[in-house]
């Protein structure tokens, strides 16, 4: 129908700013922690080149998780398959930082193991928030049951189709 088109592009286009703000306040927290966690007592003297490479690092960040295909899904049936295309942009944009980094500063004075522990807590983050919307969206269904228990035995894949279904 032609009249929720309009709205469901809405929809769709404020779900996909909320998600890039998100993955936005995701990439600056785990860059700032894998700052802390690798320099700790000597991080005031490593702040500069914090602040220096963090809008490389976001902007590669960011459009290597579009060009992965990571805005593509929805959380809400967020599965092991979509892991790997988040590894993928994760992989890729810690890549693409460290080039653009080598091609503009020639890396002098960033540590590799920054990068590196920015790739962990990164995944940990990004994974672990598209999984808890999924929890959530999974609780919420748990406590509205809107119809009666059944039980498909020995139906295989189909079976499950089935079920998604109904």
């Amino acid at each position: 129908d032609r009249r929720f088109t309009p709205l469901l592009l809405r929809v769709t286009y404020k779900r996909r700013i909320f998600e890039v703000l998100l993955d936005s306040c995701l990439i600056a927290v785990a860059y700032y922690l894998s700052y802390v966690i690798r320099f700790d007592r000597d991080f005031p003297g490593h702040e500069a080149l914090l602040v220096r490479s963090f809008p490389i690092v976001l902007a590669c960040q960011l459009l290597s998780f579009f060009f992965a295909g990571m805005y593509r899904g929805v959380w809400r049936y967020f599965s092991v398959s979509d892991v790997t295309t988040y590894l993928r942009g994760l992989l890729l944009g810690t890549l693409t930082s460290v080039m653009t980094l080598v091609y503009v500063y020639r890396f002098e004075g960033y540590s590799r193991g920054v990068f590196l522990i920015n790739l962990m807590a990164l995944a940990l983050l990004v994974v672990g928030s598209r999984v808890s919307f999924r929890l959530a969206a999974d609780f919420v269904n748990r406590k509205s049951p809107t119809g009666r228990p059944v039980l498909v035995y020995g139906a295989g894949d189909g079976g499950t189709f089935v079920i998604r279904q109904l």
